[in-house]
């Protein structure tokens, strides 16, 4: 900044413009009045110095600054000039001559005048100039709010420390500390006092001020800060402490105070989520609050929140407490229900859970007195305990006991219940045995307090159809009949006595076969037929006399005289006589070959051809055929009836033993086999199977070729379980022992007589016996069915004859049957036979 004074020639104070103008007026005149004529010489006047400018750069100075003084100055005469400086304060720094000088302000503020003089040696004039010296202010104290002050209002008042120096102040607000965003901003402040407004809630800011005047601007000031408030922040909890137990049930909660919070709000639940509400209330002014009827041994969850005019805070981090305990109510006994019967032996003893305790004490007794504990348990957690092994129909007593740690509840009422009878356990026969017989014997276990049993037998193991169904009963065995052939059966026993009846058993089942056929693919019986038993014990005495050429045999002749028999019986019979028909077909009354006709009627007729009857229909029911005694009756009476025919042969005339074979034995070995306790007795006492041959025709002249009825027993000896007594009949008997061993399979040998021949005794009656011969016989079988037999006699049509059945040898994937015979005449005969085949293939030398 430059300051110009400029000084008039005259004495009078006009300004530059008018000076300079003046002057031009004067020098015209002077030029004009130079060119009148010359006149007389006139003194000349001395024009004193003009000052143009006076100028302080800079004209305001901090203290010991310096400044540059210039005086611009002329003198119309052109009069050597000089200009002398002067100040009362300050210095020269180069001498105090001259139109530039130095100076330097003095070390005090104020206003300095400086005066300049400028001659020509005759006049001087002066001027002054005054240059203002003075220092910056200092930087300002900030004061209010003090550093690092909480919860500002959003309108706030920043006050500071007034500086001497200074004319006016500038204030900055900002977010961050480095002011590298501005908030607010203010300049030219006088005051120490500056107002902000709209200010954000719960936000940091810094403020700092500098001072300023004419001289320049101070630093900053040292930075403070502030936070504004906003709602309140969350509480702390301080009482009780967080997890306390036993905590009165009509607690103090007590939690922090907050300075910004105007009131508070409690909220008190039973679980963690605050999902209810035991306890709740707001615009509380205090910091503690007592609530009340809580419970003994709960659990509570309690959290705190803050308001003010900004809002409302978080909920404050929940805490959690337990009450304190009391001793338990006496539990109450829910099962078994008081005096209850047909308690199980093994059996849960359940109580209501009691409020309060911790574990529980069970005491079961033989008596109301609790004197002779069978079962005192303590320290058990739930409410209910397992009690086993008790006795049969037994009256208990029980009672339970809660504890905690405040003590216990005492006896609970006590009672008492019966316990049931044991089911029986099942004997026989085992579980899913196989091979059973249409009339088993079941048997199971003695239950010593039982005074009766009860037995149900299923085909189904739901028992929705019960076959068998029968209570009472005395002994722990039962005879069952009648029960269906290859079929599964499932059968339970219960017990009973004065007090109640036992549950049933468990369940077992057991697999009928049969009494006869057994359906075994191995040996005879897979070769066992209709087909098998017409040429087996239709044609069986064709063995005898060697008489097997079947095609060309009478049959016309045979049936006829047959039938004539048959259909008028009375007529034969008149003229056998009556007490010879009885004593030698009906009657074992006479022990003489010649009339025992009586023997093969009961054997073979009566037993074999029943036994045959029962075979056979169980066979049919085997496959599914249906009737399947019709078709076996029908198949036995064929068989019987073809052998009649066969034994009669080209006789013509009368015959009481075809009457006494079909009317008597034959009907009635069918009618006896109906009878599931004979069929039981030859079956399981007797072991009575077919052992016949494997009959074959001849591939060279057709004949029937290894044929053969027969039958075997075997009883077992009362000593032993695997010696039997041996018996083996047909056209022959061999009596001797079988050995069975533990697989089911046996060994049996034997001896005694084999039909060599048919004798015929009376002509006229056709009455005839068998010649006899010696025969050792060697048998091996498996489950009663054959499979191989070796039979060696003298004199007979086969002298030595070898059977092997299915299932001994294999070939590949098949097992025939294999065959050979000697004759006495020195033929061979061989053979095979298989089980898919209604008959085998034989080949003879002769």
């Amino acid at each position: 900044m430059h300051r110009q004074i400029l000084l008039n020639i005259t004495d009078y104070p006009h300004s530059s413009i008018f000076s300079i103008i003046l002057l031009f007026f004067i020098l015209i005149i002077i030029f004009l009045t130079g060119c009148e004529k010359e006149k007389a010489p006139i003194v000349p006047r001395n024009n004193p110095p003009f000052i143009i400018s006076v100028i302080a750069e800079p004209d305001t100075l901090l203290i010991n600054e310096t400044s540059k003084l210039t005086c611009t100055a002329i003198d119309d005469d052109n009069d050597k000039l000089s200009i002398t400086w002067s100040s009362e304060h300050g210095s020269f720094r180069n001498g105090n001559i001259g139109s530039g000088v130095k100076w330097m302000a003095p070390s005090t503020h104020g206003s300095v005048k400086i005066i300049v003089k400028v001659s020509d040696g005759k006049v001087t004039i002066e001027r002054e100039i005054e240059i203002a010296v003075g220092k910056i202010p200092s930087k300002p104290i900030l004061s209010k709010p003090i550093d690092n002050t909480q919860e500002i209002s959003l309108t706030a008042f920043l006050i500071w420390n007034s500086v001497s120096e200074a004319r006016s102040y500038d204030l900055q607000l900002s977010t961050d500390s480095l002011f590298s965003a501005i908030s607010f901003y203010k300049s030219g402040i006088t005051g120490t006092l500056q107002k902000v407004s709209e200010l954000k809630s719960k936000t940091i800011y810094y403020w700092r001020i500098r001072s300023r005047n004419e001289f320049g601007k101070s630093i900053w000031s040292k930075i403070f800060s502030f936070r504004t408030t906003g709602p309140p922040e969350s509480p702390w909890l301080a009482s009780p402490v967080n997890e306390s137990k036993n905590i009165s049930l009509n607690p103090t909660l007590i939690w922090s105070e907050l300075k910004n919070a105007d009131s508070y709000t409690i909220h008190v639940s039973s679980t963690e989520s605050f999902y209810d509400t035991l306890y709740y209330e707001s615009e509380l002014k205090d910091t503690l609050r007592q609530i009340t009827g809580l419970s003994y041994f709960a659990t509570y969850y309690w959290r705190v929140s803050a308001s003010n005019y900004l809002g409302t805070s978080d909920w404050s981090t929940a805490g959690v407490f337990s009450t304190i305990g009391r001793a338990p109510y006496p539990p109450i006994l829910l099962t078994p229900e008081n005096k209850s019967r047909n308690i199980p032996h093994s059996t849960s003893l359940i109580w209501k859970m009691s409020e309060y305790s911790e574990s529980y004490s069970l005491q079961v007794a033989e008596d109301s007195s609790f004197t002779n504990l069978i079962y005192d348990q303590k320290g058990l957690t739930s409410s209910s305990s397992i009690i086993s092994n008790l006795d049969n129909t037994k009256t208990y007593y029980w009672r339970v006991d809660a504890y905690n740690s405040y003590g216990n509840s005492g006896w609970s009422d006590a009672r008492s219940f019966t316990t049931l009878l044991l089911p029986p356990a099942l004997y026989l026969p085992v579980n899913d045995a196989v091979d059973v017989s249409p009339s088993p014997v079941v048997s199971w276990q003695q239950i010593d307090e039982a005074n009766s049993y009860s037995l149900q037998i299923s085909d189904d193991s739901l028992f929705t159809k019960v076959i068998f169904d029968e209570t009472g009963i005395s002994g722990n065995s039962r005879g069952i009949s009648g029960l269906k052939s290859y079929t599964k059966y499932f059968w339970r026993v219960s017990a009973e006595n004065d007090i109640g009846i036992s549950t049933w058993s468990g369940i077992n089942s057991f697999n009928v076969s049969a009494y006869f056929y057994k359906g075994y693919q191995y040996g005879n019986q897979a070769l066992y037929n209709p087909m098998y038993l017409l040429l087996n014990g239709g044609f069986d005495m064709i063995q005898v006399g060697n008489k097997r050429d079947i095609k060309n045999f009478p049959y016309k002749i045979a049936i006829k005289n047959i039938w004539k028999n048959l259909s008028d019986p009375f007529t034969p019979i008149n003229n056998y006589g009556w007490w010879n028909f009885i004593k030698d077909q009906v009657l074992p009354l006479s022990l003489d070959k010649k009339n025992a006709q009586f023997w093969p009627n009961y054997t073979l007729h009566l037993i074999g051809g029943g036994m045959e009857y029962a075979a056979m229909k169980e066979w049919f029911e085997y496959y599914n055929y249906p009737y399947p005694q019709w078709l076996s009756a029908f198949t036995v009476m064929t068989y019987h009836l073809i052998n009649e025919v066969a034994e009669n042969g080209n006789y013509v005339g009368d015959d009481v033993d075809p009457i006494a074979d079909i009317y008597i034995f034959d009907i009635g070995g069918i009618l006896l086999f109906t009878s599931e306790s004979v069929k039981r007795f030859f079956s399981e006492d007797l072991n009575l199977a077919d052992w016949s041959q494997q009959p074959s025709f001849s591939m060279r002249n057709g004949e029937l070729h290894n044929n053969g009825h027969f039958f075997s027993v075997k009883w077992k000896f009362p000593f032993s379980d695997s010696w039997h007594a041996f018996y083996y009949f047909g056209t022959n008997g061999v009596g001797g022992l079988s050995y069975k061993f533990q697989n089911g399979s046996a060994l049996s040998v034997g001896l005694g007589l084999a039909a060599s021949d048919l004798i015929l005794l009376d002509e006229k009656t056709n009455k005839k016996t068998l010649g006899l011969v010696g025969n050792l016989g060697v048998f091996y079988d498996r489950n009663n069915s054959l499979l191989a037999s070796l039979s060696i006699t003298i004199k007979t049509d086969y002298m030595i004859n070898v059977n092997i059945y299915p299932g001994l040898i294999k070939i590949g994937d098949i097992s025939p049957g294999i065959w050979g015979a000697y004759s006495q005449d020195g033929n061979v005969i061989c053979g095979l036979a298989f089980s898919w085949l209604p008959f085998g293939a034989a080949y003879s030398l002769k």
